[in-house]
């Protein structure tokens, strides 16, 4: 292997570990923002969930997205990322949200 070659392995570490400290500092600090409202996630100050699933599974912070007048439901919501759906209003028979997911690509 030359110089060359051992340089950008060298770029590369060094890429995929700044990129994964930048991933630990924000989870460090979201830790003590997220609150947990079945079934969804908040974050501290601001009043539009986040998806349980991807803040569970990857630490990830996905806004979710409304959907009007779904057909079992006033209103849904959806995560654009995991394409979880997330039913509510006064036509739902639980007292808390329904959820529906799919199967991740």
């Amino acid at each position: 292997m030359d110089l060359q070659s051992k340089i950008i392995d060298l770029q590369q570490d060094y890429i995929h570990i700044t990129d994964e400290n930048e991933q630990l500092k924000k989870e460090k600090d979201l830790s003590g923002k997220v609150r947990f409202e079945r079934p969804y996630i908040f974050l501290e100050g601001d009043p539009d969930p986040y998806c349980q699933r991807c803040y569970d599974d990857e630490g990830k912070t996905i806004g979710l997205l409304r959907r009007e007048r779904h057909s079992s439901a006033d209103w849904s919501r959806q995560c654009p990322k995991c394409e979880s759906s997330f039913f509510e209003g006064e036509n739902i028979h639980h007292p808390s949200a329904q959820i529906s997911s799919s199967p991740r690509r």
